[in-house]
C-alpha cells in the first residue's frame, strides 16, 4: 500500500483511505486476482482426464498408505 500511495504523491497524514486509492487508481484486489486465476486453473483440470497425476492429486482419489500422524494436509479441493 505505501508503494500506491506514492505513486499518488499522498501520506498517511492526508486521511486518504485505502479503498479510495485503489479506486482511484483502478486497481484490482489482489485477492479477487487470486480467486480468479484459481477457478481458472480448477476448470482446466477439471477437463482432464481421471488418470492424470494433476487430476488424482486434486481429487485425492487414490490415497494408498498409511496416513501420517497428525493433522491432516489440505488439498486443493479444501481451498
Amino acid at each position: 500500500m505505501s508503494i500506491l500511495r506514492k505513486i499518488m504523491q499522498k501520506t498517511r497524514r492526508d486521511k486518504v483511505t485505502s479503498e479510495e486509492i485503489i479506486m482511484r487508481l483502478n486497481i484490482e484486489a489482489i485477492g479477487d486476482l487470486v480467486n480468479r486465476r484459481r477457478k481458472e486453473w480448477n476448470h482446466h483440470v477439471s477437463r482432464m482426464t481421471p488418470d492424470r497425476t494433476v487430476c488424482i492429486g486434486r481429487n485425492n482419489l487414490s490415497a494408498e498408505g498409511k496416513k501420517s500422524p497428525g493433522r491432516p494436509k489440505k488439498r486443493w479441493k479444501d481451498s
